[in-house]
């Protein structure tokens, strides 16, 4: 199940306005506070909704991603500034598969060396 809500929390984050992110993605602010409460549209306006945010595609379906959301309001609850930090669980397995490869070329240089310098006994 799609979780768009969050667009809403993500572009506040941003200091982005729903009127900011539908005029960037070509859609009237109408539109996309529909398809927020209504939790549904195409796959071309999610990805253009993500690419505009500069988040995954992913975050909308709860695809293992941390996500840290803090705001500071002022008396009346307007939101003064905000943060958002989006890390992918995809990311962080192709830079731990990099890193493995890695040091399985370096085990294997060392076990080189290693037969190297015993053939030279």
């Amino acid at each position: 199940m799609a979780n768009f809500t969050i667009i809403r929390d993500i572009a506040e984050s941003k200091g982005m306005t729903i009127r900011e992110l539908a005029g960037i993605v070509g859609m009237t602010d109408i539109s996309i506070h529909t398809m927020i409460k209504n939790g549904s549209t195409n796959t071309t306006t999610l990805e253009k909704i993500a690419k505009a945010l500069d988040v995954p595609i992913g975050i909308f379906f709860g695809e293992n991603i941390d996500k840290s959301i803090g705001h500071k309001t002022n008396g009346d609850n307007s939101p003064i500034s905000g943060n958002i930090k989006v890390k992918s669980n995809t990311i962080e397995l192709e830079k731990a598969k990099i890193k493995i490869e890695y040091l399985e070329k370096i085990v294997n240089d060392k076990e080189q060396i290693i037969e190297l310098l015993k053939s030279k006994k």
